[in-house]
C-alpha cells in the first residue's frame, strides 16, 4: 500500500493529537478478537457506509504517512480495498491493513 504526502490527503495537515480529538465508535464493527488489551476489528469496505468511516480512515491516513511516504493518494487506494482489518489500544488506532481480494465469475474447477 502506498500514499504521498500530497495536498490531496485528508489528515496531513493535523498533528497526532489533532486526529485524536475524534470520537470513533468501533464497536459499530465486528471485534474479531481481545487480547492482551488490544482489539481487532474488521469492517467490509463495500458493504459499509463511507461516511461512518471518515475519523477510521483518517487516522490510519496519519499511521500510513507517518511510516514512509508512499506512491498514491490514501483514500483513493481505500476505495480500492475490501477489508480493512486495524488493532485499537486505549481507543486509539495503532495498526491497520487492507485486504483487496479477486472475485472470479467462473472459478476455475479444482482437479
Amino acid at each position: 500500500m502506498a500514499i504521498s504526502k500530497s495536498s490531496n490527503s485528508t489528515i496531513s495537515h493535523l498533528t497526532r493529537e489533532e486526529a485524536n480529538q475524534y470520537e470513533v465508535d468501533h464497536e459499530a464493527f465486528f471485534t474479531i478478537t481481545d487480547k492482551n488489551g488490544y482489539n481487532y476489528y474488521r469492517v467490509d469496505i463495500p458493504n459499509t457506509d463511507i461516511s461512518k468511516l471518515t475519523k477510521i480512515i483518517e487516522e490510519c491516513e496519519y499511521i500510513e504517512n507517518e511510516s514512509w511516504n508512499a506512491g498514491q493518494n490514501f483514500f483513493d487506494y481505500f476505495k480500492k480495498c475490501n477489508l480493512l482489518t486495524y488493532i485499537v489500544d486505549n481507543n486509539k488506532i495503532i495498526g491497520f491493513q487492507l485486504f483487496s481480494s479477486c472475485c472470479f465469475l467462473n472459478p476455475p474447477k479444482k482437479t
